[in-house]
């Protein structure tokens, strides 16, 4: 089982041995990175790894699989259980060690000799892990009865302050009784270890849901309707929840809302006051402005509600209100209120909805909500049409915030254009979004192309408003455009399966020029790259075509998944992004297989931070393309690939799918691509994602005699 194979050819998918030794943590030094950097952006080596835990004939390795990587963000962890692995899975752990450094492997071995009994449950499987334990699904011996147990890793079980969150937890979840809260049956000590025995709930957490769309307004009032009765509920009953967030919220296969892990609750009454360090426990982007100061004394039910609002912000704009790169900045923010209102980002947006979202985001709990009933009851009224009571912030208060930020000797500067811009914008309509228009223009291309043969340079797409010439070359029926709170035109992919293709400009005219742009990411999760590409030129046969360009990708809103190797640390630093590069693409038209989707080649060039979504950073573009090489740099890393890297014979060398390819096609047995400088260019986006861009420029370079 340990044995790897010795003649895969360069650039090809890693057979499905390795990559189960790679994720088992059995590869090491240059094999790992190779493997590494071709699983990022391979949907066929990611479908694989599906595979080990979807094929019931591979039970052994599927099982394995599970405890030897955090694999949530590449692998589905709703899968049926695997009930037959005891025997399989303690004998490969005797008798094959996977090592990965003395805490992973101790957490390994316990999760393995943990299957089993705790208890009188019968543990299946592992269903998540987080610092603090693991949580199984499991079985009640007797009642039958299937449950979430939730345990301690023996590590952390040594600790006091772990001992008495998980004691908390246990006593605040057992008071409460309500419909959209995780009920928990049983709590007990096994062998040492406590386990909390909860409500299993089939389905997904908010967090996937939301990384994944952008929920309708009116999905978004009831969600937070049914969280607000629900911490309503847990007040009365005297528990502050003071971890409200996304990924504590988990859906039902039905859409109900349950609110989950209790581990930083507060009793109302209870106990000694928290400390400040105790006090700034939590997810920061989520927390009230008075728990990420410290202020112990004025964390209360309003500290829930709060956090309630920043869930609805999220909710109606796909992305939170808070977004820094260090800890330190992002509760700067939270405590000042730095964030921009969300009708902002979603113009549409309901005048009552934003009010009462902006209502709980007050910094000052006299503005605020005075608890969750009262936000229960605003969105009951918003919900069935009443008038709500809640008033919007006005917009001194705004001015206010922007103020309080700068220094002293702007004040009246600001109040005074504060004064003559709310007096103009109230005699001024409001602007309407503007319909897209229809981007093929016969006149407008025939006059880009004669500006080009002159050899002078065209812009594309200005610093404002939708781009000159555009066409979908794929993904029309999956697309939106708009133009963004700045002007900007953005493009989004709202579709899972298909890759979109904006073309900006069918013909260069030219072998030789630069290409010039500004680019934002606004969404994209795992593998939802964006990038502008040159040279695209199509195949076409008996199948419709095959598309062939050069672009670079990148992506600069999700952090890579936790890969682990042999010596148990991880192969990419926190917070960094897939590796940026240029790559060589074929890519099929959308009635093709997407097996046929592949890069041929690519250089890369480093990696980006994650800054989430809708972060709002400008990324500087340049392409030079001439007939000898296609060279990019972007934020300030370059990356080429050479007349030799872009030749049919390299393209094709190390992709024998090409030849051999189940789908039975002439055009595919008889495709040499071969790049070309004179094609269409534009903006590429992954499923899934979206993209601004602005300045978008194409200059012709001289001929050099």
């Amino acid at each position: 089982m340990n044995q790897l194979p010795v003649d895969e050819p360069t650039g090809a998918c890693p057979a499905r041995r390795t990559l189960f030794a790679f994720q088992a943590g059995r590869v090491s030094g240059p094999e790992a990175e190779r493997v590494a950097g071709h699983v990022e952006t391979c949907a066929s080596c990611i479908s694989t790894l599906r595979d080990l835990i979807d094929t019931p004939a591979d039970s052994l390795e599927a099982n394995f699989l599970r405890f030897c990587t955090d694999r949530s963000y590449l692998l589905p962890t709703s899968q049926p259980a695997y009930v037959r692995l005891e025997a399989a899975a303690l004998d490969l752990w005797n008798h094959d060690t996977c090592s990965l450094g003395d805490s992973g492997a101790i957490s390994v071995e316990w999760e393995v000799t943990s299957l089993g009994n705790i208890g009188p449950y019968t543990v299946l499987e592992v269903l998540g892990r987080g610092g603090m334990g693991v949580v199984f699904r499991a079985v009640h011996q007797g009642l039958k009865r299937p449950v979430a147990l939730k345990t301690i890793h023996p590590g952390a079980s040594a600790r006091s302050q772990s001992q008495e969150r998980f004691r908390v937890e246990g006593e605040a979840v057992a008071r409460l009784d309500h419909p959209n809260i995780v009920r928990v049956y049983d709590s007990g000590e096994s062998e040492g270890q406590p386990y909390l025995a909860m409500e299993l709930v089939e389905g997904e957490t908010l967090s996937v849901k939301l990384g994944r769309d952008i929920m309708d307004f009116a999905d978004a009032a009831e969600l937070v309707r049914s969280l607000a009765s629900a911490v309503a509920y847990a007040h009365s009953q005297g528990v502050i929840h003071r971890d409200l967030k996304p990924s504590n919220v988990l859906l039902t296969r039905s859409g109900t809302p349950k609110i989950v892990d209790f581990g930083l609750a507060r009793m109302l009454g209870d106990g000694p006051q928290l400390t400040a360090s105790e006090a700034v426990m939590g997810t920061p982007a989520y927390m009230s402005p008075e728990q990420a100061a410290g202020r112990t004394a004025e964390i209360n039910e309003q500290s829930d509600v709060y956090s309630l609002g920043v869930i609805l912000y999220e909710a109606i704009t796909g992305a939170p209100p808070f977004v820094a790169e260090t800890k330190p900045r992002l509760l700067q923010m939270v405590q000042r209120g730095e964030f921009v209102p969300p009708s902002q980002l979603r113009p549409e947006l309901p005048r009552d909805l934003e009010t009462i979202c902006l209502h709980c985001l007050e910094c000052s709990q006299n503005d605020r909500y005075r608890n969750a009933d009262e936000l229960y009851q605003e969105l009951n009224s918003y919900i069935v049409g009443k008038s709500i009571g809640a008033r919007r912030p006005s917009r001194w208060r705004w001015v206010g915030r922007a103020v309080r930020r700068r220094a002293p000797r702007v004040l009246a500067g600001l109040l005074i254009m504060g004064t003559l811009v709310g007096a103009t914008a109230a005699l001024m309509p409001r602007q309407a979004v503007s319909a897209v228009p229809n981007g093929e223009s016969e006149d407008v291309r025939k006059e880009l192309e004669a500006e080009l043969d002159k050899g002078k340079p065209v812009t594309l797409v200005g610093e404002k408003g939708w781009p000159k010439w555009f066409r979908w070359v794929s993904g029309k029926e999956s697309q939106r455009m708009q133009l963004e709170k700045d002007g900007a035109v953005s493009a989004e992919m709202v579709g899972k399966d298909h890759m979109g293709v904006l073309e900006l400009l069918p013909d260069t005219r030219n072998d030789k020029y630069k290409l010039t742009a500004e680019i934002r990411h606004e969404l994209g999760g795992y593998g939802g790259f964006i990038g502008m590409y040159v040279g695209h030129r199509v195949y076409a046969g008996d199948l419709k075509g095959i598309h062939f360009f050069a672009h670079v990708r990148f992506n600069s809103v999700t952090e890579v998944p936790f890969v682990v190797f042999a010596n148990g640390k991880r192969h990419i630093p926190e917070n960094q992004t897939s590796e940026m590069a240029l790559v060589a693409r074929v890519f099929p038209d959308e009635t093709w297989p997407p097996s046929i989707h592949q890069e041929l080649i690519q250089q890369g060039g480093g990696r980006l931070k994650a800054l989430g979504p809708r972060n709002g950073v400008w990324h500087p573009y340049e392409m030079t393309v001439t007939p000898t090489e296609v060279r990019a740099t972007l934020n300030g890393k370059t990356m080429t690939l050479s007349q030799t890297d872009l030749s049919p014979e390299t393209l094709l060398g190390g992709n024998t799918w090409l030849r051999g390819h189940p789908f039975e096609s002439e055009l595919i047995r008889k495709m040499r691509p071969e790049f070309a400088p004179k094609g269409g260019l534009g903006l590429i986006i992954y499923p899934n994602s979206a993209a601004s861009i602005r300045r978008v420029v194409v200059t012709p370079q001289p001929v050099v005699p």
